[in-house]
């Protein structure tokens, strides 16, 4: 009887600190739902109504002289571009400079705003879904808004 005693006696611990574990409840190690990033949009230069460069994956500069209906046009473009994509961003400058003074997040680059002329937001999820294209004056107030989730089109569009 002496023998069982003894082995009762070196698995006691190990059983008392399964218990232990067992009724602690932990805190599951899963990462947090990342947030996929905007896709870049594969946008054709040849085959845009505005001529355009790439200043990073969500802007593009366009010439200062595109007014507001090449710019609508050119929404209407980045849309039919973003329809395998469910979320997107794409700001329109005409003013590197201003662009680059806006994205350092300096205080004063809220004056180079005026050089930002659209953007389009694309954004599928179902809890904020948007998906539409603003052109701005020198101003900042809005000339034209197409919400591309307001399909047939209407006359207006």
């Amino acid at each position: 009887m002496a023998k069982p005693r003894r082995i009762a006696c070196a698995f006691a611990p190990v059983l008392l600190l399964a218990g232990c574990a067992a009724s602690t409840p932990r805190a599951a190690n899963r990462p947090p739902a990342a947030v996929s990033a905007p896709a870049r949009l594969k946008l054709d230069p040849e085959a845009s109504p505005v001529s355009f460069r790439w200043l990073s994956d969500d802007a593009v500069l366009v010439s200062a002289d595109v007014g507001p209906r090449k710019l609508a046009g050119f929404g209407n473009y980045v849309d039919r571009m973003a329809r395998q994509v469910e979320r997107t961003r794409l700001s329109v400058w005409d003013d590197e400079g201003a662009w680059k003074l806006a994205a350092s997040s300096d205080p004063e680059g809220a004056q180079g705003i005026a050089h930002k002329r659209a953007v389009y937001v694309k954004d599928a999820s179902p809890a904020d879904a948007v998906e539409q294209f603003l052109v701005f004056d020198r101003g900042g107030a809005v000339v034209y808004e197409r919400d591309f989730r307001s399909y047939p089109l209407t006359e207006l569009d």
